[in-house]
């Protein structure tokens, strides 16, 4: 009987000193639990080489981690929330200009019409005359 050994393990493994390359090519494959792994195994040195500092700083700074549904149902019922926040705040500044606006009108009721006018849709486009041309 012929057993195969367990294929090697590194978590929890560490050693005296780490060396990481990470050049440009990498690309989605660097991110900031990827680069936390690597950099953590070392005990007492580390090194980091890389051809384009700027793109592996930008790249260790994104997370990879991706949402569980109930998180995604959480920020959609926030987002929701927030909504309903905005609309109802909306219409009690829509009510409140209405109502003053009444309350102008019926101060100048001895002139022929309001003077002010709050309207909920916008106001139909005007035809012109069609332009002559010769």
């Amino acid at each position: 009987m012929v057993t195969t050994p367990p294929p090697p393990a590194s978590q929890g493994k560490s050693v005296n000193r780490v060396i990481i390359m990470q050049s440009s090519m990498t690309g989605r494959a660097a991110s900031k639990e990827q680069f936390y792994v690597s950099a953590s195994r070392g005990k007492f040195a580390i090194s980091i080489h890389t051809d384009d500092k700027e793109g592996l700083l930008r790249n260790v700074q994104r997370s990879s981690a991706r949402m569980t549904a109930t998180e995604v149902a959480d920020s959609i019922a926030q987002t929701e929330k927030s909504m309903k926040g905005k609309l109802k705040a909306i219409g009690a500044i829509y009510r409140a200009g209405k109502s003053k606006v009444a309350n102008l009108n019926e101060k100048w009721q001895d002139k022929k019409a309001g003077i002010i006018s709050i309207v909920s849709k916008p106001p139909k486009p005007v035809k012109h005359a069609p332009v002559r041309t010769k």
